[in-house]
């Protein structure tokens, strides 16, 4: 009897040690200076970040960054959160504010390779320069604000794009190259354009105003 009940207490305490250390491995890593990530997993801001030119380049793929409420504020210049012009996959970035760099988040380079299967979510993007968000092939931009930015707010080169609110923007409020799915996006008081598509297959519902 004695051995049984060690066999199954040491059963249960390996099954405890374990999943803490699956709970310790899973944790993100905090970030607290702008710099480039070459390592892959996820990551989360501990604190606001200021940056003269590029703030956070990803190099690798299968990255996830929590801003955590945060904000990355620039100089006009370089990336806010970028993937250097190089393709990456599977990169997700949520939940902040990027401000004032030529781009607030830039995971896709118009003319060039395209980082795909990227998800942004929940980035306020203002006062950038030129674009405030710029995603690639087969991503998902959902629930984010896009305001006051140099060209477009958000430009989507092929993916999901929902629950997104474009406001003043210089040229156009939301930019999609087809095939997209644009559902549930507000534009308004943005230069040229609140909603754009170009090329086919795009669909659309519910959006304010229809394209």
């Amino acid at each position: 009897m004695k051995t049984n009940k060690f066999v199954f207490l040491s059963v249960m305490l390996g099954g405890v040690l374990a999943s803490a250390a699956i709970e310790i491995e899973a944790a993100p890593k905090a970030i607290n200076s702008c710099q480039t990530i070459n390592e892959p997993g996820s990551y989360q801001l501990s604190k606001n970040l200021q940056a003269t030119g590029d703030c956070l380049i990803v190099a690798v793929d299968n990255v996830t960054i929590d801003l955590d409420g945060f904000t990355i504020e620039g100089d006009g210049t370089g990336q806010g959160i970028g993937d250097g012009d190089v393709a990456r996959q599977n990169i997700t970035v949520r939940n902040g504010t990027v401000r004032n760099f030529r781009i607030g988040v830039s995971l896709a380079k118009p003319g060039g390779e395209h980082s795909v299967r990227s998800v942004i979510e929940r980035i306020r993007a203002v006062q950038n320069t030129f674009f405030g968000i710029r995603s690639g092939r087969y991503s998902v931009v959902r629930d984010c604000v896009a305001s006051d930015n140099g060209t477009s707010g958000i430009f989507v080169s092929g993916g999901l794009i929902v629950g997104n609110v474009a406001i003043n923007n210089a040229s156009t409020g939301i930019l999609a190259l087809c095939p997209s799915n644009l559902i549930g996006n507000i534009a308004s008081e943005n230069g040229a354009f609140n909603i754009f598509t170009s090329g086919e297959g795009c669909t659309m519902s519910n959006n304010n105003p229809a394209p």
